[in-house]
């Protein structure tokens, strides 16, 4: 044991205290910067890992109505407007008050290049005003039409999943 008095090892102790509360601090910031690195890191993989889900989502795509349309010369043909997803196509046909629409032989055409059955472009002919919506569908593909002398057949074609 020391003779010293007990009060002047208070320094020595407040000394030691500063100390470690020193280094403490200092790993206290050290453990900041690791685990937010950690978060960041985190937020990172996720970012990439959902980026990545969409972009191969995106090359997933079912492409056949762009094909049917680059393989008709209608990709920018008048009364066809088509999704930026790719995944649906609407044909607005000219009827005899339509003054602007798409051209009948790019519908026909469009439908044998999604390889429809006979039987659509049968049905398709054969509407009239009075038979409401009609529909089909084949292979993944969904086609609903209408059909009025003044606004021409007009078809709504989707991708079903």
């Amino acid at each position: 044991m020391s003779n010293e008095p007990i009060e002047s090892q208070n320094p020595i102790d407040s000394q030691n205290q500063e100390a470690i509360s020193g280094s403490s601090n200092r790993t206290q910031v050290t453990l900041s910067k690791s685990g937010l690195m950690k978060v960041g890191g985190f937020f990172l993989f996720v970012l990439l890992g959902v980026g990545g889900f969409f972009i191969f989502s995106s090359m997933k795509a079912d492409a056949r109505f762009t094909e049917a349309l680059t393989l008709c010369e209608a990709l920018d043909a008048s009364g066809i407007t088509f999704a930026e997803d790719g995944q649906s196509l609407n044909f607005d046909d000219t009827g005899d008050e339509d003054l602007f629409g798409g051209d009948f032989s790019d519908l026909e055409c469009i439908i044998e290049e999604l390889s429809a059955p006979s039987t659509v472009m049968d049905r398709m002919l054969n509407t009239t005003s009075n038979m409401g919506v009609q529909d089909a569908e084949w292979d993944g593909i969904s086609v609903s039409w209408t059909y009025h002398p003044d606004r021409g057949l007009d078809a709504y074609f989707e991708i079903v999943k």
